[in-house]
């Protein structure tokens, strides 16, 4: 096969993306599909356009489909698997429809789960199929259990991609460094069609990250990192395919290493201390790394690295028919990680606590009894004196006769966040307890819960709630305090950063208009879109939570700002003429 129509095809791709972004950029202002502010987790200074899915999906669908009516033998193989193409359109364009719904509504998470499952069950119909892995010269045949083990393939892969879209640019860019990775590995098996496709996908990327690069003026939004999550999971199972139905498992799952990792991280992070999967956190590797570098340039960097270390490893292990390579490139990458305390290190720790609690129970089943009882205290994040605060509380655990406590605190917008726990080494029935959660607020928005288990005594379970609480407003006086004083560095960090960023746009902006900076006002271009702390992605927010965190850059009790939506005759004109899409233009 000639490689010109895997070129001709990213190029239709490439270019359909980058002519219809103004467009879409002005339909998603005037729908408001935008991605707003919230001095939450959503940090950038104004509100963006959610359009990149759209971008991407017509740049994909109609390359495949100019492509199907090519002379070349691109459009040969593209028209014998035309059924199956066909089904793979109706799945992307699914997925595109739920999150075009959940960029605009904000959907609960389990109803997104409901859409990505309908997407994934289309494909699994038209025999897009896990029925059976080789690793490690090793077959395993599922059998009945190829369905849910594809479906977990599948939303795995959408919900991993979804939520590294943290930084601008980066699920764009990880989507492209997969999906190259994915493409060489289908030529190497010899899928042609799976190359061709991924070759229309990597053009459209390629032009939306034009517009998505930091500082970003469209942002990819759930439709765009579920498609891409989506097409690149399901070809990297028909690439990989070492028979008819087998999957030489080790490529593939060392190509997916980073987003698996974050997102099993995520995982665990959040039902170890007690809250939803759905719960929105700033822990994911590019908070991170954003935390280390305060530059999303520089974690756009060192996330694609390690994305393109795994794919050579992937890459490696099928040149040498060595599953081995693979496996311990991605082990590598992962133990680096985690041994300089970068990243899944919290996570790790969490695990062992929780391997321990689930020890001392298993003792106290057959009689034994710890002589301290369970103790846990971890910094998920930031530098604040929350053990202090922990060690404060303790002291009333013998006074109210409690059986446990926990403390969970989280601040996105302020990068902080805590999770200690401590149990009684008194062992009591659960008939004999009492219970109550109480909400630490610092103003209007909740900055962790405190959960307190008692056992019953002769006093009135009321009185002894009431006494607990005075003894905590010290307490809440003091987490307040904390909070304020975070609130503050975080409000001047952000104000020099945004400056720092507003003049090297500014100097941008004149260079490339041939002007010294000292020469005419611009337009204002280099402002716009996220903030240098990144965004966070619409597919993390805390659907139907509470938010969690004051606002860094105003009081706590500040809203969102808001923008208006451009007029679309003369919105798409104007975008065309300046390439801004992060900002409306004035209506008419």
């Amino acid at each position: 096969m000639s490689y010109w129509g895997i070129l001709l095809l990213g190029a239709i791709g490439f270019v359909t993306a980058m002519a219809v972004a103004p467009t879409v950029a002005a339909l998603a202002w005037r729908l408001k599909i935008t991605d707003r502010p919230d001095g939450n987790r959503k940090l950038h200074n104004r509100p963006v356009p959610l359009g990149g899915g759209v971008c991407i999906y017509l740049g994909l669908w109609t390359a495949v489909f100019v492509g199907m009516w090519l002379r070349e033998p691109c459009g040969l193989y593209l028209r014998r698997v035309w059924p199956d193409l066909l089904m793979l359109f109706y799945a992307s364009s699914a997925i595109v429809a739920i999150g075009l719904i959940d960029d605009r509504f904000n959907l609960r998470g389990w109803h997104k789960l409901l859409g990505q499952m309908l997407a994934g069950s289309i494909l699994v119909m038209m025999d897009f199929r896990i029925s059976a892995i080789s690793l490690f010269g090793v077959e395993i045949d599922f059998g009945i259990w190829s369905i849910p083990v594809t479906m977990f393939w599948l939303v795995g892969a959408m919900n991993s991609l979804n939520l590294l879209d943290g930084v601008d640019g980066l699920a764009t860019t990880v989507g492209i460094v997969l999906s190259l990775a994915i493409g060489v590995v289908a030529l190497l098996f010899e899928r042609y069609t799976e190359a061709l496709v991924i070759a229309g996908l990597v053009g459209g990327m390629c032009g939306f990250l034009r517009f998505n690069l930091p500082p970003a003026k469209m942002f990819l939004g759930d439709a765009g990192s579920m498609l891409i999550g989506l097409i690149v999971g399901a070809l990297a199972i028909r690439s990989a395919l070492k028979g008819p139905t087998t999957v030489a498992l080790a490529a593939p799952l060392a190509v997916w290493t980073i987003p698996i990792f974050d997102s099993t991280a995520a995982i665990l992070r959040r039902k170890l201390t007690g809250r939803s999967i759905y719960a929105s956190d700033r822990g994911h590797l590019h908070h991170r790394l954003m935390a280390r570098s305060g530059s999303a340039s520089r974690t756009l960097l060192w996330v694609v690295s390690c994305c393109i270390v795994t794919s050579i490893g992937a890459l490696f292990s099928l040149w040498l028919k060595n599953d081995t390579v693979a496996i311990v490139t991605s082990l590598c990458v992962m133990g680096t990680l985690i041994a300089t305390r970068v990243f899944g290190h919290v996570e790790l720790q969490l695990v062992a606590d929780g391997v321990r609690r689930l020890g001392g129970n298993v003792m106290g089943m057959f009689g034994a009894r710890e002589i301290t009882g369970f103790q846990s205290a971890v910094r998920l994040q930031g530098t604040r004196p929350w053990d202090q605060l922990w060690l404060n509380l303790l002291e009333f655990t013998d006074k109210f006769n409690l059986h446990s406590m926990r403390l969970d605190v989280n601040m996105p917008a302020c990068h902080e966040a805590y999770h200690a726990s401590w149990t009684s080494p008194v062992r009591c029935p659960p008939n004999e307890l009492w219970r109550t959660e109480i909400p630490l607020f610092a103003d209007k928005h909740v900055l962790g819960r405190l959960t307190i288990l008692g056992r019953r005594d002769q006093s009135s379970v009321c009185d002894v709630v009431a006494r607990l609480a005075d003894f905590l407003y010290p307490f809440e006086c003091r987490l307040m305090e904390i909070a304020n004083e975070q609130v503050a560095a975080a409000r001047a960090q952000s104000t020099s950063l945004q400056d720092a960023a507003a003049g090297a746009g500014k100097v941008g902006a004149h260079a490339a208009n041939g002007l010294t900076p000292q020469g005419p006002a611009t337009n204002g271009a280099g402002v716009h879109g996220a903030a240098p702390n990144g965004h966070a992605p619409s597919g993390e927010t805390a659907h139907g939570e509470a938010a969690n965190g004051p606002t860094p850059g105003a009081p706590i009790s500040s809203g969102a700002g808001a923008g208006g939506p451009p007029a679309l005759a003369t919105g798409a004109s104007e975008f065309m003429a300046t390439g801004d899409l992060a900002q409306p233009p004035a209506e008419p």
